[in-house]
């Protein structure tokens, strides 16, 4: 994953350009194994996408995992990202 970093200086003015290379970088990955349904939930500041991943729909009982992407808000996303979750399922 290092390798897909964007080798570019950090700095503000930069940030817009770093995120745009980071999201063309990692949709090379294709689809994630097992693609998240996007549900939508009230946060405090409006509405917030929360990516669910579920290798057994309809199924109780199981255990849950709670992933929240790193990134320090600077580069990928949840959106952009879904490999990492995804490969936990």
């Amino acid at each position: 994953m290092l390798d897909l970093l964007p080798g570019l200086d950090f700095s503000h003015s930069l940030l817009p350009e770093i995120r745009k290379q980071s999201e063309a970088q990692y949709a090379l990955l294709g689809e994630p194994p097992l693609p998240p349904v996007i549900k939508t939930i009230a946060g405090p500041d409006g509405p917030l996408d929360v990516y669910w991943f579920d290798p057994g729909p309809g199924r109780s009982g199981r255990p849950a995992l709670l992933h929240i992407h790193g990134g320090g808000m600077v580069i990928g996303s949840a959106r952009s990202m879904p490999h990492s979750p995804s490969g936990l399922a």
